[in-house]
């Protein structure tokens, strides 16, 4: 059939078909012709607006959502769209307005616009911001699976962890295929110490579904250790096959940890359960070894009401107003510091790649470089960390970024060049 007497409504919902697929090429090729033919319809910007979104084409995102609120000023989805390309922008007020207005023109009941900002202020790191609207989306669905999930995995970027097991307990109890939340959950379980209870759970998530590397590690390292099987078992056939299509290429640092790390292993026997004491990739303190379930972790006990937490120093350093991923500073922070022009430094890698900016935009362009770009700073700080700690016994600290790549190359692992 051809597009000649297609409607608007046509143009979107066949457009929305090929987006939902990831040709946002043909997406957007579609969407064209639709405005030219349709150039009143709001509905076709704010669809263009998120195709090119997908595209990371965020300055003609920005365009079309920006027409199309021209056309409909109240139109939800376009406010949404252009909150969350103006925190791309580093346009915070202006993106708080927008998403301050979708609630003014009353849609705090809407479950999926509530958790659409959430996410959005999510992926920045506003964690508090975030909290606010996954509530709504709670309070607006109070059997969303996905919305008590996502109040989750908040509450843990704010060390709330015991809130954050509760809601993804409450997550699995509405879905018990939500495969995501119980692999994040299982995770969280190995970071109390509870390593049965966590067992149980990664084995409840099909291997094919298992797609965080660290999952995949620790399923193979518990079932090692609870079963006492050998590393050729063939009970581990299939999660190490996953892990070898999961793990990408590992940067210089990572590599040189992961050798000495394989070198400190005993080659016979079963393989160890976890130190109790230490410290993982999430960052939390072992919380005791009970396998009880998470009756103890209901936030009625505490906490559950409480404000927004203050980001502190690792989370704010993906400020956008502290460096872009390449590590180029703004130079108001550190150039206080008169180390160096205007705050930069140089920072070299194992492999001899430099690193140039202010301290936060070092180690955002240290995690993109690495095989995890996807985590927080304060994740990739913690992880790195941890690893040296094990392999060198010397401690980084990871509350600030300047202080993490100072301990860092003290450790050997880079070299300053100031």
């Amino acid at each position: 059939m051809g597009t000649e007497f297609w409607t608007s409504e046509e143009y979107d919902l066949e457009a929305q078909q090929l987006y939902e697929a990831g040709d946002f090429d043909a997406a957007l090729e579609l969407l064209h012709e639709g405005m030219r033919l349709y150039p009143s319809s709001a509905e076709l910007r704010v669809s263009a607006g998120y195709a090119e979104l997908g595209r990371e084409e965020y300055a003609w995102a920005r365009h079309q959502f920006e027409e199309a609120l021209v056309l409909d000023p109240d139109h939800e989805e376009a406010l949404i769209g252009l909150g969350e390309v103006l925190l791309r922008f580093g346009e915070r007020t202006r993106a708080f307005h927008a998403f301050e207005k979708v609630l003014d023109l009353g849609y705090a009941d809407d479950s999926g616009l509530m958790l659409s900002i959430g996410r959005a202020l999510y992926r920045h790191e506003l964690h508090g911001q975030a909290e606010r609207f996954f509530r709504l989306a709670l309070a607006a669905d109070d059997e969303a699976a996905a919305a008590a999930a996502e109040l989750g995995y908040v509450l843990h970027a704010q060390d709330q962890t015991r809130e954050a097991r509760h809601w993804l307990r409450q997550a699995l109890d509405s879905d018990p295929e939500h495969h995501e939340a119980r692999g994040f959950y299982a995770n969280l379980l190995y970071e109390a110490g509870r390593h049965e209870q966590a067992l149980r759970e990664f084995q409840k998530v099909p291997v094919s579904e298992l797609w965080d590397p660290l999952a995949v590690w620790r399923t193979i390292e518990l079932l090692r250790g609870f079963e006492g099987l050998s590393p050729e078992a063939e009970k581990l056939d299939p999660y190490l096959k996953r892990m070898e299509t999961l793990n990408p290429k590992l940067s210089p640092e990572e590599r040189l940890l992961a050798e000495v790390e394989a070198t400190a292993r005993t080659e016979d026997g079963p393989a160890q359960l976890p130190d109790e004491n230490q410290l993982d990739l999430f960052g939390g303190s072992p919380e005791g070894t009970g396998e009880a379930e998470d009756a103890g972790d209901d936030p009625r006990g505490g906490g559950a009401d409480a404000g927004p937490a203050e980001p502190d120093a690792a989370a704010e350093a993906d400020d956008p107003r502290q460096g872009d991923a390449r590590g180029e500073p703004d130079g108001a922070e550190d150039g206080a510091n008169g180390d160096g022009p205007r705050g930069w430094h140089t920072v070299r890698g194992l492999d001899g790649r430099a690193y140039t900016g202010n301290w936060a935009g070092i180690v955002r362009a240290m995690r993109d470089a690495s095989s995890s770009p996807e985590v927080s700073l304060r994740t990739f700080m913690q992880e790195f960390a941890r690893r040296v700690e094990n392999v060198t016994g010397l401690h980084v600290p990871t509350g600030d970024p300047e202080s993490f790549v100072r301990a860092a190359a003290e450790a050997g692992m880079l070299q300053i060049e100031e």
